[in-house]
């Protein structure tokens, strides 16, 4: 029983390294081919809006859950 368990765990490592493998050459090949200047500017671009927009969610989000407190006049901001 002990040995058929290493047996899948050593085969679920395979896989999962093979996989990790596969990924890691297909993003290769996709930053090698697409890494120009305007790739990079649009991509930060838009990696800033993103993530602006996803602060402002999660902030109104935990105003919503009364995480935060709530903003106002009288809140001392």
């Amino acid at each position: 029983m002990e040995l058929r368990h290493e047996q899948e765990s050593r085969n679920c490592a395979e896989v999962e390294r093979n996989r990790f493998r596969g990924a890691m050459d297909w993003l290769d090949a996709v930053v090698e081919r697409s890494l120009d200047r305007a790739n990079v500017a649009i991509l930060s671009v838009c990696g800033i809006a993103v993530g602006y927009l996803w602060h402002r969610l999660m902030r109104w989000q935990f105003r919503r859950t009364r995480m935060l407190p709530p903003a106002g006049p009288d809140s001392g901001r």
